[in-house]
């Protein structure tokens, strides 16, 4: 991935084929590498993609649970203040 301009939708994308596949610690890593960038950590889109993985592991609950709640706090129609968004 270039480091000069990472973009959260590859790393969403290439986390969803991985995880489509079966591979999940590889889908798990694109996620994580994505949310790293200043971009990947504001998207929702990416934080939603990553709950979903965890949702289909047998103790993922509370994983995926934490994971929805950073996506949300990035949603730009409603953005929500530092001080309010714990998961920031």
């Amino acid at each position: 991935m270039p480091p000069s301009k990472p973009n959260p939708y590859l790393f969403q994308e290439l986390g969803v084929m991985a995880m489509e596949r079966g591979r999940t610690n590889e889908a798990r890593e694109h996620f994580k590498e994505g949310t790293k960038t200043d971009a990947g950590a504001q998207s929702a889109v990416l934080w939603q993609a990553w709950a979903m993985l965890e949702t289909r592991e047998p103790l993922g609950g509370e994983t995926a649970r934490k994971l929805f709640q950073k996506g949300t706090c990035c949603i730009s129609q409603f953005p929500i203040p530092d001080t309010v968004c714990p998961y920031k």
